[in-house]
């Protein structure tokens, strides 16, 4: 007979996707923006120091990166909103979830790896 280790329905729901299962986060269009701009001009300063280059002989190559990544944004913007839109609270701050998780921690190693 299986038994379940997760009193909490919510809690037993999200163990039963596995390991692999992340609970979406959402941002919003110009969080991502600012993200990737970010990430993209820190590569920049890495391989520009990297291979002793100005960080102008990247222009070219971000502006076109920059158009790919702004073109995907507005098409997923404009044809799935719902992927930005936050619908409900997130499952682990639910207090049921998380005294259920300091009860499994008794038991078990629970820790995030991301």
């Amino acid at each position: 007979m299986i038994q379940n280790i997760a009193n909490d329905p919510d809690l037993r729901n999200i163990l039963s996707f596995g390991s692999k299962f992340r609970i979406p986060c959402h941002q919003s269009v110009s969080d991502i923006k600012a993200s990737i701009d970010d990430d993209l001009t820190s590569f920049i300063k890495s391989k520009s120091k990297k291979y002793h280059l100005k960080n102008a002989a990247f222009d070219s190559w971000y502006s076109r990166v920059s158009d790919i990544v702004n073109n995907r944004l507005r098409f997923y913007k404009d044809n799935h909103p719902h992927v930005f839109e936050q619908t409900e609270d997130n499952v682990l701050e639910r207090e049921g979830v998380k005294e259920e998780l300091k009860r499994l921690q008794k038991f078990y190693i629970i820790c995030s790896i991301d």
